[in-house]
């Protein structure tokens, strides 16, 4: 899950990258999220003054592009959450140890928009 301390229309700086529980569902090519830990993640980031404004995970490729699974979820997560965000994320890390192939995109529920992004400090914003 990912966490930012200030919501801007404009850049995101993700300061809070959460890791997957031990009640997540997870296999090389499948995550599920446990909802109750999930809720339990938020909740307890939100109390700290961070927001949840999506999530990431792994490909096994060196420029991973997202499956239509990952991006019917983002969507499923958008629509069904309760929250007053414009847009949620979706971070997909690859195989590259610079982080930099990595993909990431927003969705409104409806559409997905790719987007650029920049490592800062190993950090991503």
């Amino acid at each position: 899950m990912l966490f930012c301390e200030a919501l801007d229309d404009d850049v995101i700086r993700v300061s809070c990258v959460s890791e997957p529980d031990k009640k997540d569902i997870r296999s090389f090519f499948f995550f599920k999220h446990n909802d109750r830990a999930a809720q339990s993640k938020i909740d307890f980031f939100h109390q700290q003054g961070l927001h949840y404004v999506g999530d990431w995970h792994t490909h096994p490729q060196l420029v991973p592009t997202p499956s239509q699974q990952d991006i019917d979820s983002i969507k499923s997560i958008y629509n069904n959450s309760k929250h007053h965000l414009q847009y949620m994320i979706l971070l997909i890390v690859s195989s590259d140890i610079s982080f930099g192939s990595s993909y990431l995109i927003f969705t409104d529920g409806r559409s997905i928009f790719p987007c650029s992004f920049v490592v800062e400090n190993d950090m991503v914003s």
